[in-house]
């Protein structure tokens, strides 16, 4: 399990950030990166109805 927190050394707040604005774009370069050169597969889903 991996996890990306992003926050302010002093634990002030981080006024309008929101998960998508600096955690998203941080993960979706650490997965690029750990995906490089691998076959994409499907993903097999559990059924949306329950």
């Amino acid at each position: 399990m991996t996890g990306v927190w992003v926050g302010n050394d002093d634990f002030t707040p981080m006024n309008d950030v929101t998960g998508g604005l600096i955690p998203a774009p941080i993960w979706k370069n650490i997965m690029m990166v750990a995906e490089q050169g691998l076959t994409p597969t499907s993903l097999a889903g559990i059924p949306l109805d329950g």
